[in-house]
């Protein structure tokens, strides 16, 4: 999978949905680039089982607790990137 990063390479949303990109297109098995962070993920793919193993390797990379939901609370890379940014914020 993409490279885990820590929190003190993420300063910003931005860098956030890059991360997240890669890590959904890996899963996927598509370029990062042909990801729309506005597409809902399920339309691009994306399924419950796959969904849990990002959240996994969210908590894993990032040190927060993330619901198995996530991808469904926050259905694009652009909600999860804002939801996991505000998450990491109050931390």
């Amino acid at each position: 999978m993409t490279t885990a990063p820590t929190t003190a390479v993420i300063r910003s949303k931005a860098e956030l949905s890059t991360w997240l990109t890669s890590l959904i297109a890996d899963y996927l098995d598509v370029d990062a680039v042909s990801l729309d962070p506005r597409r809902p993920l399920a339309e691009a793919g994306l399924d419950s089982v796959y969904a849990v193993s990002v959240c996994a390797d969210i908590e894993d990379a990032l040190g927060i607790p993330v619901e198995p939901t996530l991808a469904w609370d926050h259905p694009t890379v652009e909600a999860m990137a804002a939801y996991l940014h505000d998450a990491l914020a109050v931390r």
